[in-house]
């Protein structure tokens, strides 16, 4: 690489054209729209009974945020957790701009979707599933414009939903008692023992790569 500090614009670019047309370059590369004032519109996945069987999802046409009682999911694109004989269902996801096109599969790592769907469902079983935002499903990975948006307006899709689930990698049944261990009794009334338990359950819960997102 060329250190061109000590030369000319004219040295640089050769002619006024050439110059114009690298700042147009840059301005297209560095220069977005900005969409936190502007209407978001985003997709959902919503259980599709039409699609044939319970695993089914349709993937809604984009539509203006708002409030939809959704459930955000904060995870790891490289997610890995150990299955122990778990046997996944075979979700699969439909286009709802075009329902006569064949469904596809989970982009995003199927233990997380599953996991998010069992949640949700024990969250909240007595009224209608709530739709579900995540974002290597909803948003489309292939359209830089989406993407961009999506990027600029992510704090808005999180603030705006019911609740967001952190799927961590590390599963432990331990973890099910460590919010009673916390809560049940004072500081002061725990034994040396249960303080080290405890203190060993949140050690293992934030070594978990979830813990290095920065979202």
């Amino acid at each position: 690489m060329q250190d061109d500090r000590a030369l000319t614009f004219r040295q640089i670019h050769g002619d006024k054209e050439a110059l114009l047309s690298a700042v147009r370059n840059i301005e297209r590369i560095a220069l977005v729209p900005s969409y936190e004032e502007g209407p978001l519109r985003v997709r959902f996945l919503e259980p599709y009974p039409q699609g044939g069987t319970k695993f089914d999802y349709v993937l809604t046409p984009a539509r203006e945020l708002g409030s939809y009682g959704y459930i955000t999911v904060s995870y790891v694109w490289s997610h890995s957790q150990p299955l122990h004989g778990i046997k996944l269902p075979e979700y699969r996801v439909w286009n709802g701009a075009d329902l006569q096109k064949p469904p596809r599969r989970l982009r995003c790592p199927p233990i997380v979707f599953h996991r998010v769907v069992q949640y949700a469902k024990g969250y909240d079983g007595r009224v209608r599933p709530k739709p579900i935002w995540i974002d290597q499903e909803c948003i489309d990975q292939d359209d830089s414009n989406d993407v961009e948006a999506h990027l600029q307006g992510m704090h808005r899709i999180y603030q705006g939903s019911r609740l967001t689930v952190a799927v961590l990698s590390k599963v432990s049944e331990d973890w099910k008692y460590l919010s009673d261990r916390l809560c049940s009794s004072s500081v002061l009334s725990r034994t040396v023992a249960e303080m080290r338990t405890t203190e060993g359950m949140l050690r293992s819960m934030v070594d978990d790569p979830w813990f290095t997102r920065s979202w």
